[in-house]
């Protein structure tokens, strides 16, 4: 049914349950015909009801059993195959590194910074310092660091990284490099870092 209101065409539609003659925004869109037959309000209220928790786990139930179901629950990993795969992908060399390239992104986004550090770069910083910490000179746990802090506003770029080891990055945090590195090794950084 067509309603006319202040020159705009207005569609309603009736609801079966509650008898309510209400408009198309009122009732959600379907696959089948483009719009529901019940209204958002009255299908809120049947799906928390027992009766349409019961409907709906049951055809979740019956949907995650047939060959679709089973098709995606793998793709999404809550399979018992599913699952060990995305865990021997996380423990991998390359499962580490891609979660690490997005936690740096989500801290850039987060400062609303625009940098983007990849591979290649991390590879070229590691290279740079002879796969070492710079600070005490130690090769293990070494990681990438931001030589001026994430938190004044410097995001991770090649002229920007340095390596250190778990504890020397722990003890810089977000300090400035003058706070953080002695004299003399701040004017070998300093020198080191512009070549790039």
């Amino acid at each position: 049914m067509v309603n006319t209101h202040m020159d705009q065409k207005i569609l309603l539609k009736t609801c079966p349950r509650c008898s309510q003659e209400k408009p198309y925004s009122a009732f959600g869109t379907s696959k089948r015909d483009g719009i529901q037959s019940y209204c958002k309000s009255c299908k809120k209220e049947w799906s928390h009801s027992p009766s349409g928790r019961l409907c709906n786990k049951l055809a979740v139930s019956k949907y995650q059993k047939s060959t679709k179901g089973k098709d995606t629950l793998r793709r999404q990993g809550q399979s018992d195959c599913g699952k060990a795969r995305y865990l021997r992908y996380r423990q991998s060399a390359k499962g580490k590194q891609t979660r690490l390239i997005n936690k740096r992104r989500r801290r850039d986004r987060k400062n609303n910074l625009d940098t983007q550090y990849s591979v290649m770069d991390e590879q070229f910083t590691r290279a740079l310092f002879d796969d070492r910490c710079f600070a005490c000179e130690s090769r293990d746990h070494v990681q990438i660091d931001h030589h001026y802090p994430l938190s004044a506003g410097f995001g991770l770029t090649r002229d920007n990284a340095v390596l250190l080891c778990r504890s020397c990055n722990a003890s810089k945090g977000s300090s400035m490099p003058h706070e953080f590195y002695s004299p003399k090794q701040l004017q070998a950084l300093e020198c080191l870092l512009p070549l790039v």
